[in-house]
């Protein structure tokens, strides 16, 4: 038996959640299914036209939700969810008012920061930029190859002799 369209759940997402999600949201028969069809920022416009008669809005950081867009909604709104950490982008305040849940990732990114926080440390200490640049201008192997060329300064002072180990702790856990 089928449900009526009036008894399913407006769900407006304003970014395509990729391969691994979108199929189990669209697989939902109880939910009527609205999703921004481009691969860029959600239009304001298109937010508010399709954000009418919604249960639940899943929402990215460039997707300002305030009284305007809570309005447009209508007083069956129950839910705001973010795709971020952060959710300076959503009026808070106005959530509450109207008694709509907030839902949002925190730590989601926090492996990801470590991550590029080392990345960019190494890079640092190997002169990347400037050694990629000799690659990318095609003047790799062609440069006049000095012993220092790579070098940068050390990421630690030199260890002990017969004592070579680094390591880092916590890195963003």
């Amino acid at each position: 038996m089928s449900q009526s369209p009036s008894l399913k759940h407006k769900i407006v997402v304003t970014r395509n959640l990729g391969p691994d999600v979108m199929p189990i949201l669209e697989g939902r028969t109880e939910i009527d299914l609205v999703v921004w069809p481009e691969d860029r920022a959600c239009d304001r416009e298109w937010l508010l036209r399709n954000a009418t008669g919604a249960a639940a809005l899943v929402i990215m950081v460039s997707d300002k939700i305030d009284a305007e867009v809570l309005d447009a909604a209508g007083p069956g709104l129950r839910a705001v969810s973010t795709m971020s950490v952060g959710y300076e982008h959503v009026d808070v305040q106005e959530l509450a008012k109207r008694s709509i849940a907030l839902g949002y990732t925190p730590d989601v990114l926090t492996e990801a920061v470590a991550d590029v926080c080392i990345m960019l440390a190494l890079m640092a200490g190997r002169n990347a930029k400037q050694t990629s640049a000799l690659v990318n201008e095609g003047n790799w192997p062609q440069f006049s190859w000095a012993p220092f060329l790579s070098a940068a300064p050390n990421l630690v002072p030199p260890a002990p002799p017969g004592n070579a180990q680094q390591g880092s702790s916590a890195l963003g856990v």
